[in-house]
């Protein structure tokens, strides 16, 4: 299982903080990096604290299959008045209380308790797996989901910085115009171009405010509550080479489904018990009072009524209407089943671990590519400008320019964070939680 790293006073305090309703509007804006989101999912996911809670389940049902073994211990106690019609001889009204303790205990079931417990058992490793996973699961999920809304951060600033620029074009353009330099075609241009800059920059506003909420939301957090996201502007994740095993026969996943196997081929055995006989041992002990019998209530009790008793019960299955038959083909079609899942799960394994890979390789490729891509990108943008200014070149050159100087910006920041997320994504795929971790704090240490 993921290791969770103790926590701090200051992330105490922080949990506390997002504890309390943030109905003001005017709430403080709290702090969150990315290790902190992944410890509040941890608490506070819905989907993986339901996960627990199956865990926990499996874990009672497990209990309740071992005490099947054991004897059953009860104790009965009655009490009544009855009335009648009096006699000479006899009063009308008479009080009985009686008492027994009854033990039984299961001499023989065919097999099906044994089986039952194994059955429980191997049902209880494989939701311990499938809780893992989860956790895997969720880690990737709220790195995606951070990285996303520190991207779409990082893209309001590109998207600001290019209507700043717009307007000064605009305002040296509109200069030329009125001195007889340029055509007013070229204002009437340029002030488009502003206006779609302020377009854009209210798009980029929108997706950053839904990435933010929708990390929120997976994190278990209300959506509007009020946070600053921390990261490093400009990110370089150096990854040092870890070795894993290729074929990702460690996946927590993959160990599920070979408990579930075996819970499946237990409870095949249960069903087949149902064929065989019955055998238990019984024992009760007891005694009772009657007003209407000779003898005090402490002779009656005590010497009188008092009785012991013990037996064995065989119970034999002659004809059940087909039932057992059924019980064992619907287990044995369970069985056919789990084994089905797993090699799904295994061919499914295979392409995640090659997908992964070879996501990893491209995103790799493009921060060296949308980095060359950039810096083309602001000299062509310079150079384009210049000439311009000096009358070399139309508007539409520095439009254009601008326009790719703005998406080379935007490739460049993507790919810088999707190197994170795609790197997560391959140890997730492999069912790595220590290179998950690993990478988690690498991430950190910017």
């Amino acid at each position: 299982m993921l290791r969770h790293r103790p926590f701090s006073l200051v992330f105490v305090l922080f949990l506390l903080a997002f504890s309390v309703s943030t109905g003001s509007a005017a709430a403080e804006v709290q702090s969150l990096t990315l290790s902190q989101a992944v410890q509040l999912a941890r608490q506070r996911n819905p989907d993986l604290l339901m996960m627990k809670n199956q865990v926990a389940t499996a874990a009672e049902s497990l209990r309740l299959k071992e005490t099947a073994l054991q004897p059953s211990l009860d104790l009965n106690i009655s009490a009544s008045e009855r009335f009648t019609e009096s006699s000479v001889t006899v009063d009308g009204k008479s009080d009985a209380i009686a008492s027994s303790l009854n033990s039984s205990l299961n001499l023989y079931r065919g097999g099906a308790d044994l089986a039952g417990r194994r059955s429980a058992s191997f049902s209880l490793a494989a939701d311990r797996y499938t809780l893992r996973r989860s956790e895997q699961t969720l880690l990737l999920t709220i790195s995606s989901g951070y990285m996303q809304a520190l991207t779409d951060r990082a893209l309001i600033v590109v998207e600001e910085e290019n209507v700043a620029v717009n307007r000064q074009l605009e305002e040296r353009i509109s200069a030329l115009v009125d001195a007889g330099v340029n055509p007013i075609s070229d204002l009437y241009q340029q002030q488009a171009a502003t206006a779609q800059s302020r377009l854009n920059l209210l798009s980029a506003e929108r997706n950053a405010t839904v990435s933010r909420m929708q990390l929120l939301q997976a994190i278990g957090i209300m959506p509007d509550t009020e946070v600053d996201l921390k990261g490093p502007s400009a990110p370089q994740l150096f990854l040092t080479e870890i070795t894993l095993p290729a074929s990702g026969g460690t996946r927590p996943d993959l160990l599920a489904t070979v408990e579930a196997q075996a819970a499946a081929q237990a409870r095949i055995e249960q069903a087949q018990a149902g064929r065989w006989p019955t055998i238990d041992l019984t024992a009760a002990l007891g005694s009772s009072y009657n007003s209407h019998s000779s003898g005090s209530f402490s002779n009656q009790f005590s010497d009188d009524n008092r009785y012991a008793s013990i037996g064995v019960s065989l119970n034999l299955p002659f004809f059940d209407r087909g039932q057992n038959r059924y019980s064992v083909a619907t287990a044995q079609i369970a069985a056919q089943n789990s084994r089905l899942d797993a090699e799904k799960l295994k061919l499914a394994v295979t392409g995640d671990i090659a997908q992964a890979e070879a996501e990893l390789r491209m995103v790799r490729q493009q921060v060296e590519v949308t980095t060359r891509q950039l810096q083309s990108a602001q000299e062509a943008w310079a150079a384009q400008s210049e000439r311009y200014r000096v009358g070399a070149s139309k508007l539409i050159e520095v439009t254009q320019a601008r326009t790719s100087l703005v998406t080379a910006k935007y490739d460049e920041i993507k790919a810088h964070y999707a190197l994170l997320t795609r790197s997560m994504a391959l140890f997730q795929a492999r069912g790595d939680d220590a290179a998950m971790e690993a990478l988690l704090n690498e991430w950190e240490k910017q």
